[in-house]
């Protein structure tokens, strides 16, 4: 985990997060560092915002007294769990998401990360320990489906094939798919979305390979679930470089839906130049930041996109250090936080290492 210090930077219309032109954008820190702890960090969660009930809530990494979720009115903050929920082993908020009433928390925890449901007033625990077999310390992946709850797995421990389960909303668990899609080289899914680009709206699961895998399909797989089969849409492109060679170590970690197309941000772990958005369209894939590649070097990581005001927003990072925003328009990319920008880098702070979830709360 990076130390840095959890100062929180929301995409907020009008007040907090104001883009006028190309070179003018301008950002208002809106809590405490920390939220007024050293012991609350971040690292390279990406899904741990999420607008509930008029509010947005903010999970928080803290390894000395356990994670953290705070809430936001547009007025002030309030920490809405015990810390770890009770449980010092839960260091982490890996994961959030949102259906109907409930709002639902994954975590980190050595002995298998739990996931919690908060219906605004209490929390409850509806998953700890082993899913089946697997050992997932970290609850990696979340996306409400059709009215159910999938959670993306990864077994850190034995490297075991991922696995996706859902939740029917009561009791019980279900595996969704075959370990590892099939493959045993398949070992985490990094992220879930939901999204309709041909018409269908669908499950789509972004997953990890083993960075050691260097076959004509390594890298990473991007599959499509509608409740009856997997599909996998990048086959022969598994390394979103030449079509039928993989690229080790390319990996997929966030995912969004724009203009009617989803955009996969990539990793370049162990191969490539730099951080890599791919469009698709339904037919086809697009490479669609190739032509920035070389002014953002060093930036290996695309760590989180979100949709803004009709552009695309991608924060991108050497995964240590440095950061930059970007945003999209479908045509033109433009760098909105890092060099040569009214937003200076690291947003004047040299203890922020990283830009992590974003999202959009209008209060």
């Amino acid at each position: 985990m990076c130390k840095n210090k959890s100062a929180v930077s929301l995409l907020l219309p009008i007040l907090f997060f104001i883009v006028c032109t190309a070179e003018a954008s301008y950002f208002t820190q809106v809590n405490l560092d920390g939220f007024g702890t050293p012991d609350n960090t971040g690292g390279l969660e990406t899904k741990t915002m999420a607008v509930f009930n008029d509010k947005i809530y903010v999970g928080v990494t803290n390894q000395v007294d356990g994670a953290q979720v705070w809430s936001f009115d547009n007025k002030s903050w309030k920490q809405e769990n015990s810390s770890g929920f009770g449980l010092k082993d839960n260091v982490a908020i890996s994961a959030m998401t949102v259906h109907e009433n409930i709002l639902y928390a994954g975590t980190t925890n050595a002995k298998g990360g739990e996931i919690w449901a908060f219906d605004g007033q209490e929390w409850r625990c509806i998953h700890s320990g082993k899913f089946g077999d697997i050992l997932s310390i970290t609850v990696k992946a979340m996306a409400v489906y059709n009215g159910r709850l999938y959670v993306g797995l990864w077994d850190q421990v034995n490297s075991r094939p991922t696995e996706v389960w859902i939740y029917d909303g009561e009791a019980s668990w279900e595996l969704a798919n075959e370990p590892g899609f099939g493959s045993i080289h398949n070992l985490c899914t990094v992220a879930l979305g939901v999204a309709s680009v041909d018409g269908t709206e669908k499950l789509y699961a972004l997953v990890w390979k083993s960075f050691q895998y260097k076959g004509n399909d390594a890298g990473c797989e991007i599959w499509t679930y509608d409740e009856k089969d997997w599909v996998k849409i990048n086959k022969g492109l598994e390394g979103f470089g030449e079509k039928g060679k993989g690229r080790n170590g390319m990996e997929p970690f966030s995912f969004a839906e724009y203009q009617g197309k989803i955009y996969i941000g990539l990793w370049a772990f162990e191969n490539g130049v730099g951080w890599e958005v791919w469009s698709w369209d339904g037919k086809q894939w697009s490479h669609v930041n190739k032509n920035i590649i070389k002014e953002t070097f060093g930036n290996r990581l695309c760590l989180a996109l979100t949709v803004y005001q009709d552009r695309l927003y991608a924060a991108v990072t050497d995964a240590f250090t440095d950061f930059e925003l970007w945003a999209y328009d479908g045509e033109r990319w433009d760098r909105v936080v890092g060099k040569d920008c009214a937003t200076p880098s690291k947003f004047h702070d040299l203890g922020n290492k990283l830009v992590n979830p974003m999202a959009v709360y209008s209060g």
